[in-house]
């Protein structure tokens, strides 16, 4: 992924959360950072919060808010820890 090169180049390093997926957009697909499904920017936590990973990476879902059911509920990378 466009982040496990990024922390290649930088000593094994991922962003922070305020250097977010933004520093990593030269990596990405036509050097743009992906929104989600409804167009929100993709919310960026080093370290995670949800999960013992090193990074996560969560929709807020269709309204782009924290919480929310059906469309409008969170998906994170953490999916089940």
């Amino acid at each position: 992924s466009a982040l496990d090169i990024y922390a290649a180049k930088h000593k094994g390093k991922h962003p922070t959360t305020s250097q977010g997926l933004a520093s990593a957009k030269a990596l990405m697909p036509g050097g743009e950072v992906l929104t989600d499904a409804w167009g929100n920017e993709f919310v960026y936590l080093n370290p995670a919060q949800g999960c013992s990973k090193s990074f996560e990476i969560k929709s807020l879902g269709k309204d782009g808010k924290e919480g929310g059911d059906e469309f409008n509920s969170d998906i994170s990378s953490c999916g089940e820890d």
